[in-house]
């Protein structure tokens, strides 16, 4: 009967390591911190089980000792924005810097780091439809923190405008820093740097999901 038993729990076990969460699935939690813990900590080893299944030792032996990405991505810390979401192959591939309004200056040590040091060819600025930083850097945010205060601060765009097109207009803003802060790469063709847009409300584009290329050296790709 006790083995019996025991074979029930590890069935029941198996089958919730290997059930698949869906983002629907998971939302806003009402529970505390710990016990949303708990149950991220399943997903976490659901979904690194998955992971590991999927790939053998070799891919992993490619990349141990050093990496060499193309690309340097800078985007949105926004959790609806995933590099996955245009990038599915994105490791030793896409260098990842995330922050409040995908910005270049506050982050500008790590963004050299992957152009000069990984020799990263591309870096990719993608910004993202309904951006909040955006939206609260165009509002009174006085009463927030001071590191709050200072992240939003150090977005420049033109705040009169309306969010739809703010948010194009803070990517820009990024494009034109990162073309004169690496302006001596980009004339040797040793780097360029794109603005993107990922539209995932389909304000944009009308399909939801999709990206947009804004432009290339600093040149706009929208016709």
């Amino acid at each position: 009967m006790k083995k019996i038993l025991i074979k029930a729990v590890f069935s029941l076990l198996v089958f919730a390591f290997s059930f698949k969460v869906t983002a629907s699935d998971k939302g806003a939690d009402t529970g505390n911190a710990m016990e949303l813990w708990s149950k991220y900590w399943v997903e976490i080893q659901s979904d690194n089980k998955r992971f590991k299944g999927k790939h053998s030792k070799e891919f992993f032996d490619a990349f141990k000792t050093k990496q060499t990405p193309r690309i340097t991505l800078v985007t949105c810390s926004d959790s609806r924005v995933q590099v996955t979401a245009f990038d599915e192959t994105s490791q030793n591939d896409t260098f990842v810097i995330r922050n409040a309004g995908n910005q270049i200056q506050n982050t500008l040590g790590s963004v050299e780091y992957g152009i000069d040091h990984l020799h990263s060819k591309i870096l990719l600025i993608v910004g993202h439809s309904r951006c909040g930083a955006v939206k609260a850097a165009q509002g009174d945010y006085s009463a927030l923190s001071p590191a709050l205060k200072k992240e939003l601060d150090s977005l420049s765009f033109d705040k009169a405008l309306d969010l739809h097109k703010a948010v194009i207009d803070n990517i820009n803003e990024q494009v034109k820093f990162s073309m004169e802060h690496f302006k001596s790469k980009i004339k040797n063709n040793e780097l360029v740097v794109v603005g993107m847009l990922y539209d995932f409300t389909g304000d944009y584009t009308g399909q939801k999901g999709s990206v947009k290329l804004l432009s290339l050296n600093g040149k706009s790709t929208e016709k």
